[in-house]
């Protein structure tokens, strides 16, 4: 007998049949009872270094994370792609954004000390006019990437998520 839900291939692809039915097809009205907006998510990491210089504790020193970014999609799924967006076009708008901090130390502008440091060795370096703190880095994100995303018509919202550490995280939701 069938299981209550069996999964055949046939002619290189996969379809899905209903215990006992004769037919193995999901109908287009199936498929558009799908929940929306539905959310998906493409993540991100790279190295930087950073210091906050008016910062009380160690994080006043010169240290550096592996950051972890990821980038959450809401919207209406379009019935001709089946696709909210292409994952290769979230990833075409944030990866320049991410190339430009990955391996880099993000200095805050008034730090003089550092920058002139990192200038005199010739260091890949971004400033930046406010502390270099992960809910101002997620705040700088969204604002870039809030009129890449306008662009896309089934892009309803989106939501940077960073950890700075591994239990260290911060979080910006942006309506379109």
């Amino acid at each position: 007998g069938d299981a209550a839900v069996a999964v055949g291939v046939q002619t290189s692809r996969f379809a899905f049949r209903e215990a006992g039915a004769s037919r193995s097809h999901l109908d287009s009205a199936q498929i558009h009872r799908i929940p929306t907006p539905m959310k998906i998510a493409k993540e991100f990491r790279w190295e930087m270094g950073h210091r906050l210089p008016n910062h009380d504790g160690q994080c006043r020193n010169v240290h550096g994370h592996s950051y972890r970014m990821v980038v959450e999609v809401e919207g209406e799924i379009d019935p001709e792609t089946g696709m909210i967006i292409d994952f290769a076009d979230i990833s075409k708008k944030v990866k320049p954004l991410v190339a430009e901090l990955d391996h880099c130390f993000l200095c805050q502008e008034d730090d003089q000390e550092v920058r002139d440091l990192l200038e005199s060795m010739d260091m890949k370096r971004v400033y930046i006019s406010v502390p270099s703190t992960v809910e101002n880095i997620c705040g700088l994100f969204v604002e870039r990437l809030k009129t890449a995303f306008t662009e896309d018509n089934n892009v309803e919202a989106f939501t940077v998520r960073i950890w700075e550490t591994a239990s260290s995280v911060a979080e910006i939701r942006q309506e379109l």
